[in-house]
Order: C-alpha cells, then structure tokens, then sequence
C-alpha cells in the first residue's frame, strides 16, 4: 500500500494518504515512508501505553511495498480497511483509526465497510486526530465496560 519516495524529502498529498517526510538515513537506506499520520499513531501508542498500565495496544501493519507482499499478508489475515489500532481493554476490545492531525478527515470507503461491520458485531471504533482522543476514547471505554458490569452485578441482586 505504501510507496517509497523517489527522490527530495517530502510528498504531496496524493488521495487519501498523508504527506510523507523522509529523514536523510532513511532516503539513504531506502526504508519504508514515515508519514505525520505514522508519527501521530507511535505518540498516541506511546501515551496509551504509559497513561494506562492494564491495557494492550497492537497495530494493524499497513506497510507493504509490493503486491505480492500485500498478497501474503491478506492470505496471513490482514483484512482491508482494518482499523489501525487494536486496543484491549479490561473486558472489552476497541478500534483506534488514526488520522493526521490538520486538514480533512478522509475515510475511505473500505474503512468505512470495515469500521460498520466491527460496530455491528458490537465493537467501538473510533477516529482519532491527537493523543488527548485517543486518551479520551479509551476512558470512555473503560468507563462504558465498568457501568455494564455494575448495572450486571446490580440486577443479580
């Protein structure tokens, strides 16, 4: 899905992708693009994970640099449109989309397909553009999840 930039240090936004930078190790050792919407995602990991000791934070990988490598990975279980993060809670599972910080919000239709089927099978997804987002939508989760489990506790008696 990704493509590498071949020459300079930026790239225009081109559809739904983000601009791109490239540090100059990286156009030297030809390593994989790193868009501000990648930067955004590793902060808000980095936030989650030290903002809440009982969760785990795991990425979907989208970096794949040719097709047949895009084709092992679907064969693998990688499924279009996927969310980007997969946040584990205390008794529940919720989705983090990532997007960049500044300019339109662009979900793509697959995304959408794929976020609407998650949501019917009961799951929270939800778009984030900052860290405080992320953060906010992971307590609201919590939150929701320990209501439940009070409201469920409280009819039992």
């Amino acid at each position: 899905m990704s493509s590498l930039v071949p020459t300079g240090g930026t790239q225009s936004n081109l559809g739904n992708r983000a601009t791109t930078l490239w540090t100059v190790d990286q156009r030297r050792m030809g390593r994989h693009q790193v868009s501000r919407e990648d930067d955004l995602q590793m902060s808000i990991v980095q936030d989650l994970r030290s903002t809440f000791s009982d969760i785990i934070v795991h990425f979907s990988d989208s970096l794949t640099d040719s097709k047949i490598g895009g084709q092992k990975l679907k064969a693998m279980g990688k499924f279009a449109g996927f969310p980007d993060l997969t946040v584990v809670v205390p008794g529940a599972v919720m989705f983090l989309e990532v997007k960049r910080r500044h300019g339109p919000v662009t979900v793509s239709p697959v995304q959408k397909a794929c976020h609407a089927r998650l949501r019917e099978l009961g799951h929270t997804v939800v778009v984030v553009r900052s860290e405080a987002q992320a953060i906010e939508a992971v307590r609201d989760k919590i939150s929701s999840v320990m209501e439940s489990a009070i409201e469920r506790l409280n009819s039992r008696w």
